[in-house]
């Protein structure tokens, strides 16, 4: 089980941008697109910039958090939401859509923007250390703490081109990623399965 003193160690360099939190607070207090004037849009990180996969809370987690978030290369993206559990089963809130990367000064955040209707539904503030990406909500609601999301090492699924657009390791053989049952990308050998028509 991973503990939270490592990434509070990781944490200090972002804590210098504390600062320049400041200059958000005009873009943090609402989530419809005029609170992106003044901003500059960004393309998702490549060339060695290991933006996009599947990441999971590595801390404790309170209602509202997000519990995994997959962003994708095609700016497509997938989230749980952790809710409070009052009785058994509790399952996180999904939701899907597509986000866009911004920049302000030295203030890098991107917006969710939901499938169905394209509106805005969520705004977090991101720093990315590694394999950890953390993340601070810009909702007026926010307590404005940061939530450590830990790139997992299996990637998350519901079709196969989920596991196409995370930029996985290339696999030992000739094949592809498919994603099975259990909403998992697994690499196969050889000639690609029915999933992998998905």
């Amino acid at each position: 089980m991973l503990h939270i003193r490592p990434f509070a160690l990781m944490l200090v360099p972002a804590l210098a941008l504390l600062p320049a939190l400041s200059l958000v607070a005009c873009v943090a207090d609402s989530t419809d697109d005029e609170s992106n004037v003044g901003v500059t849009s960004e393309a998702i990180p490549s060339n060695g910039v290991h933006f996009v996969g599947t990441y999971t809370n590595s801390d404790t987690m309170a209602p509202g958090d997000l519990s995994r978030i997959v962003l994708k290369k095609d700016g497509t993206f997938y989230t749980e939401t952790f809710v409070q559990c009052f009785k058994a089963p509790c399952q996180p809130i999904a939701a899907s859509g597509h986000y866009t990367l911004y920049r302000q000064d030295t203030i890098t955040y991107f917006q969710l923007y939901d499938a169905a209707k394209g509106s805005p539904m969520g705004k977090f503030q991101y720093v990315l250390m590694g394999d950890f990406l953390n993340l601070r909500s810009l909702s007026e609601t926010s307590d404005g703490h940061w939530m450590p999301m830990l790139r997992s090492p299996a990637a998350f699924c519901m079709i196969n081109n989920d596991c196409a657009q995370q930029d996985l390791l290339p696999g030992p053989c000739a094949g592809e990623y498919v994603c099975q049952t259990e909403n998992i990308c697994n690499y196969h050998c050889g000639i690609p399965t029915e999933m992998s028509t998905q």
